[in-house]
């Protein structure tokens, strides 16, 4: 007879929590969240696929903006909006990460005597809103190698896809081989995080 009883008492207590869970769900549906992490993580190193050609024109690169080797933001992120999120938010996918922090990419470079051209669509990244207020955009440093080569201030967070911006390296700042191309925010006046829209792109001239 108690055995019967604890079986039933067992019953009732899964029963009441599964009503909790699902009270849960329905109070808190989806949305940008802190800490949330996009579907490639970071500590993944990516060597891009690049064309061979002569080392006097070599092909240009494009690296997956997922395919970050390193990352680390004080406030949330990396994250990223699929698809579905987009659509929901009215937004375009995006990688996005807040405030202070940086992001670094790996790329195999082939000998040349030409300058490195990096180009990528860049905004600050603002939660759940946009902006064209200038306090709301981010200064971001492009390092190569551990170099601080500029520094730029990049355009609030539009969720359209941002604005596309371009730099030159010269020639004397990266190696044939494995070099680092970090994107950081903290440096300057402005630290509304970053929002990557595109490939890292990068190209020789």
């Amino acid at each position: 007879m108690q055995i019967n009883i604890n079986f039933k008492f067992l019953s009732l207590a899964m029963i009441s929590l599964g009503f909790l869970f699902v009270s849960i769900g329905l109070l808190y549906p989806f949305n940008r969240v802190e800490n949330n992490t996009a579907s490639n993580s970071s500590n993944q190193t990516f060597t891009p696929t690049q064309l061979k050609n002569s080392s006097d024109n070599p092909s240009s690169i494009s690296i997956p903006y997922l395919q970050y080797a390193s990352a680390n933001w004080n406030k949330y992120g990396v994250g990223q909006d699929t698809a579905a999120d987009a659509a929901r938010l009215g937004s375009v996918q995006h990688l996005w990460m807040s405030a202070v922090g940086s992001i670094t990419y790996e790329a195999n470079l082939p000998k040349t005597k030409k300058d490195l051209v990096i180009s990528v669509g860049l905004s600050s990244e603002l939660l759940n809103r946009r902006s064209d207020k200038k306090t709301d955009s981010s200064d971001v440093s492009v390092i190569i190698n551990g170099k601080t080569q500029v520094k730029t201030n990049v355009i609030p967070d539009n969720a359209s896809g941002g604005k596309d911006y371009e730099w030159i390296i010269p020639n004397e700042d990266f190696q044939t081989g494995t070099n680092t191309i970090t994107f950081r925010v903290g440096d300057g006046r402005y630290k509304n995080g970053l929002a990557i829209y595109s490939p890292i792109r990068l190209s020789f001239r």
